[in-house]
């Protein structure tokens, strides 16, 4: 069934949006908001994604936004946060934990619920994809061999994966490295990889998110 959300919209003040990588991709379990152009709703969603207290947290740019729920809620003035918790489209013990503590922690920061919220331990990495060559996606089509690990603090470069072509044994992997210095917190989930594929995703830490949205 689907929903109006001229209708939902309206009745909401906050919408908080969980994922887990789909079928096709896995991350280092992250919450996000996007880069806006209203300031002050740009500081409220921060204080909010803070709030979630997940193990990394993005600021993002979405490659295509258009007829997104994310792009219609926040043109509608209101709160958006994401997730995305894992990979495969699957759960674990981790990543429920991380959700459930996060969705708590947000009814705490709006004052829904009483209670103070369980923060995660250490300062959250507040992390940015906005520079050029930050997304990769695969030029080939082939078998598909990762060269970093998630979490991984990579620099312009570095190897991240490999694709092996799957009709000549013989011939070298293609090797796809990274556009520059940051924090490996995506990349392609099935063995098998195609053409134009999502590949792999780069953030860099962004330091002056805090100082200038939170002073």
């Amino acid at each position: 069934m689907q929903t109006d959300p001229s209708v939902i919209l309206p009745l909401c003040d906050v919408v908080v949006d969980l994922h887990s990588g789909g079928k096709t991709m896995q991350f280092k379990p992250f919450a996000c908001i996007h880069k806006l152009e209203d300031r002050k709703l740009q500081a409220r969603s921060l204080e909010l994604l803070l709030a979630f207290g997940a193990p990394c947290s993005l600021v993002l740019e979405e490659i295509d936004n258009g007829g997104m729920l994310d792009t219609t809620v926040e043109q509608s003035g209101k709160l958006f946060l994401a997730a995305e918790l894992g990979g495969g489209g699957s759960a674990s013990a981790t990543t429920v934990s991380i959700a459930d503590r996060g969705l708590r922690n947000v009814l705490c920061h709006l004052g829904i619920v009483h209670g103070k919220s369980a923060l995660v331990d250490g300062e959250q990495a507040v992390l940015d994809t906005s520079a050029a060559g930050a997304y990769l996606h695969s030029n080939h089509d082939g078998l598909f061999e990762m060269l970093a690990e998630l979490g991984q603090v990579v620099r312009a470069g570095d190897p991240i994966a490999q694709v092996h072509s799957l009709t000549d044994p013989s011939q070298e992997p293609i090797i796809y490295k990274s556009n520059g210095d940051g924090v490996l917190i995506g990349r392609h989930f099935p063995g098998l990889i195609k053409q134009g594929d999502f590949l792999a995703l780069v953030a860099a830490p962004q330091v002056k998110w805090r100082n200038e949205f939170l002073s």
